[in-house]
């Protein structure tokens, strides 16, 4: 299930089978004068159908999407055997229920997404990043608002990422900082265009409006290609360099942007007020955050000296409990899997759940699909 069916160049539609490779859909695509709308760190071997099937996000959620809002129709085998085929190519289709979106994110619990009609988005003809340099929290989201606001449609992204975490990937994967001074908070924004000239000049007019505030503290524009690169790898290899900084716990969750922050700082209380984290021989020796202010998803990383014991039971279920009473998602772009259903109460009402298993049971009355999986552990 790796070819591609068809594509229709006038309109940017992409149909091609589930087992097609992400990075080598792009590379198709882009003949044609089109990307695909999601971009992940592990393009290089995720499939379509995986990305359909978890409802993949990507580094520029913020431009193009998730992919409720771009895979226009299904090819889906459902646990009877029928074939559901709605791989329409449509873009405007208001005749009736939606019924692909039931598989969107369904993790294949309800059946097994075969082929894929998508929209694409036109290739960028000038892409420019800036990295810039904060010392606290609520300058990012001021941040943001001006970038919103100066960079309007050419904005692709915008990310974040905390002081230790800048330190961890120098550490550990031996990249050199995109700035020179240390900083609390970096922040990479990416615009994506037509024109260079245009663009520039909008980013220049972004960049004086948050010195001017007094938003930033320093502040560096990268517009040659392998430096934009080497930008996105520096972001990139944060969960690398987590990971090969001792026993990671991550997590990843959306919330509300006023509590984003709050996030951190109390997991911080918490795991301190337990005599777990704040010593040199604590059982925890680092919590970071990194994540996607333009799509309120944030990621939590707990560094621990080794798994299980006192750190996970602390942890869990205390995280999404507190993450569910700050109106956040325990899941927010990589699904729930077998381990985080149980904590899918903390998210969803009783009504929610209990009309999501109705569903599995209408269309999977056997339990056969991906069993122990998704809304199944709820």
């Amino acid at each position: 299930m790796n070819k591609v069916r068809d594509i229709d160049p006038i309109v940017g539609v992409l149909v091609a089978e589930s087992g097609c490779v992400l990075e080598d859909l792009d590379n198709h695509v882009q003949q044609f004068g089109y990307i695909m709308p999601v971009d992940l760190g592990a393009q290089k071997k995720c499939m379509l159908g995986g990305n359909v099937s978890t409802n993949a996000g990507g580094l520029r959620y913020l431009r193009y999407g998730s992919m409720h809002g771009n895979v226009l129709g299904l090819e889906v085998v459902l646990p009877d055997g029928r074939v559901l085929d709605t791989l329409f190519t449509l873009k405007k289709d208001a005749s009736g229920y939606d019924i692909k979106q039931l598989f969107i994110g369904a993790e294949g619990t309800l059946g097994v997404v075969t082929a894929v009609s998508i929209s694409l988005a036109p290739s960028p003809k000038a892409s420019q990043v800036a990295v810039l340099g904060l010392s606290s929290f609520s300058q990012i989201q001021r941040a943001f608002v001006l970038a919103r606001q100066d960079l309007s449609e050419i904005v692709s992204a915008f990310e974040f990422w905390e002081k230790r975490c800048n330190e961890i990937v120098v550490e550990f994967e031996g990249y050199q900082s995109p700035l020179s001074g240390a900083h609390e908070f970096y922040v990479l924004v990416e615009t994506r265009g037509s024109c260079m000239r245009h663009d520039a000049e909008k980013m220049d007019t972004f960049l004086k409006t948050i010195r001017d505030e007094g938003v930033i503290e320093d502040a560096k524009t990268f517009n040659e290609l392998k430096a934009i690169e080497d930008v996105w790898l520096f972001r990139s290899q944060m969960a690398n360099a987590h990971n090969k900084s001792g026993c990671m716990y991550v997590y990843d969750f959306s919330l509300p942007s006023k509590y984003q922050f709050d996030l951190l700082v109390a997991t911080k209380s918490h795991m301190s007020s337990l005599n777990l984290y704040g010593s040199e021989d604590s059982p925890v020796k680092d919590i970071t955050i990194f994540g996607h202010i333009g799509d309120q998803n944030i990621h939590l990383q707990v560094i621990a000296r080794s798994f299980g014991g006192t750190v996970e039971q602390a942890l869990e279920p205390w995280i999404y409990e507190w993450v569910g009473s700050h109106n956040g998602s325990v899941a927010a772009e990589h699904g729930l899997g077998a381990h985080k259903g149980k904590f899918l109460k903390y998210s969803k009402s009783p009504t929610v759940i209990g009309t999501m298993k109705s569903i599995k049971q209408l269309l999977d009355p056997r339990g056969v699909m991906n069993p122990g999986k998704h809304v199944s552990c709820a």
